[in-house]
């Protein structure tokens, strides 16, 4: 619950590490207060079960992308994806 009535509503966060314990603790804080996220990470299966965690807890639009962020490359792809489908950042 948002005590602070403070909104992300109409954002777009995203968020590295997100397979792990405090990106996925971080990933829950941002779709409660609002904000659409793009979950990163090189663990595919993590991920999605961050995701469908997440699911649970929110209506917002919750994405994944599988990315090894030491090539920037896949970093390129990675902000390519996020902006055809939500043009922005």
């Amino acid at each position: 619950m948002n005590k602070l009535n403070y909104t992300l509503k109409g954002k777009v966060s995203l968020v590295t590490g997100a397979a792990g314990y405090l990106g996925s603790t971080i990933s829950a804080t941002l779709v409660n207060l609002g904000s659409d996220i793009v979950l990163v990470d090189v663990n595919k299966a993590k991920l999605n079960k961050v995701a469908i965690n997440l699911k649970k807890i929110s209506k917002q639009n919750i994405d994944i992308i599988s990315c090894n962020l030491t090539s920037s490359s896949s970093i390129e792809k990675v902000v390519k994806l996020i902006k055809k489908k939500y043009g922005k950042l």
